[in-house]
């Protein structure tokens, strides 16, 4: 009898010591999230409808403690949209609307918005709020892909969420680099353009890139192209006749140029 007490307690830690591992190892997981701190989530954004939001930056200014933030946007839209403006909540406190460049999106493309919020907070700290984006649906026009009567197309407004951890101030400023496949190139035969655009050293995508050149005789494909995830927009450019020509590209007021010798 004593022989079989022993076999029936052991079967029954045997049974039930998996069940007794599980339980700690999940306390153990809940204790360590539910006591994380705040600071330590990544930052997000996030909208119901009319946009992806796809990175939000927040920056605290070491003198002042005054805190600004950049949204990384792509237009959700199935048509363009034009003058976007960001408010944001927090608190109960309203910013000041902010325009977002550039001002005529098209469907899928990004916009960013940078804004002041309307608080002070030194850098390390947790800041979560509400977000509105309003903008004109060219969808709503005659033509959608008319800047001019996109401007008064009727309003649209979402609303939204973010967080996150704020960080010193840094340059939000894009960059934007052009370069060719040959300087020198015979007429008639196409070179490539690569026009990348970065943000804090970081490609941006969805980024529209505008080509033109200085001269007739010229064309340019596509003249308007998206960079990829890498940053870099791609188009085409053929001569039908001998000579120098300066080409620039231009995402959202930001310039670069570089010149090609057709032979």
């Amino acid at each position: 009898m004593e022989s079989k007490r022993m076999q029936s307690a052991l079967e029954y830690l045997v049974s039930y010591s998996w069940a007794l591992v599980i339980i700690i190892v999940v306390a153990v997981i809940l204790y360590s999230y539910l006591s994380y701190p705040k600071q330590s989530t990544g930052n997000f954004c996030n909208f119901v409808q009319g946009a992806y939001c796809s990175d939000v930056i927040l920056q605290s200014d070491p003198a002042t403690a005054q805190v600004s933030m950049a949204m990384y946007m792509n237009n959700a839209q199935q048509y363009p949209v034009a003058n976007p403006q960001v408010i944001i909540n927090v608190n109960g406190t309203n910013s000041t609307p902010t325009s977002c460049t550039p001002k005529f999106v098209l469907s899928g493309s990004i916009m960013i918005c940078t804004m002041n919020v309307p608080v002070t907070l030194a850098s390390g700290s947790f800041l979560s709020g509400s977000a509105f984006l309003v903008e004109q649906n060219c969808g709503l026009t005659t033509n959608p892909y008319n800047s001019a009567l996109c401007a008064s197309a009727p309003k649209e407004r979402f609303s939204g969420n973010f967080g996150g951890t704020t960080q010193q101030s840094v340059t939000l400023t894009p960059l934007i680099v052009l370069t060719v496949a040959n300087s020198t190139q015979s007429h008639n035969i196409s070179d490539s353009l690569y026009a990348t655009v970065t943000v804090l050293n970081h490609p941006l995508d969805g980024a529209d890139v505008n080509f033109t050149t200085s001269g007739a005789g010229y064309t340019i494909s596509p003249q308007i192209a998206r960079t990829n995830s890498s940053g870099i927009a791609l188009a085409l450019i053929n001569a039908t006749l001998a000579g120098s020509v300066t080409v620039t590209a231009n995402y959202s007021g930001h310039l670069s140029t570089n010149t090609i010798t057709f032979t």
